[in-house]
């Protein structure tokens, strides 16, 4: 699982490194938000000149299906697989790799980014039906997505089944 090269810390929906500036090397994108199972549907090389948060805005801004599917404009993506894919939404995850092999993980959210470790991640990347659900939702209100609030909407479920 990935190491994490900095802190960052969060200020009105933004995300800023406190350490300096490493080399991001690229970015891979994992769709999660609608599927029980998550995908990595594409890998981007990294832009130039861009810090962390303009590099997550970017990124979801290079991978929304506008007029036509984002992967016809390809450019600086590898796709996987190389067919249509929908776009990245609430609940999607965009991972930033370094120089020296340690990323950071992202999950998009209402409004900004949240960085999750890799903990977070594996248990995002099980969840299934009415958690995904639960996860979606709590992603565009922009709660809080960490390891209590995934087992307590767990919890809550199960009593209700």
């Amino acid at each position: 699982m990935p190491q994490y090269s900095h802190k960052t810390m969060k200020k009105n929906n933004m995300i800023k490194s406190t350490k300096k500036k490493e080399t991001m090397t690229k970015i891979r994108i994992f769709h999660k938000a609608f599927e029980n199972e998550i995908s990595h549907v594409a890998t981007m090389k990294m832009p130039t000149n861009k810090n962390i948060d303009e590099t997550l805005e970017y990124v979801f801004k290079r991978t929304q299906n506008l007029n036509e599917a984002w992967i016809t404009e390809n450019v600086g993506f590898n796709m996987l697989p190389t067919v249509e894919t929908r776009s990245t939404s609430c609940g999607d995850i965009i991972e930033i790799l370094n120089q020296n092999n340690t990323s950071n993980l992202y999950v998009v959210m209402g409004k900004g980014f949240k960085r999750i470790t890799p903990q977070i991640y594996n248990e995002i990347s099980i969840l299934k039906d009415n958690e995904l659900a639960q996860y979606f939702f709590n992603c565009n209100r922009s709660k809080d997505i960490d390891i209590k609030s995934i087992k307590e909407t767990k919890i809550k479920l199960d009593h209700v089944a």
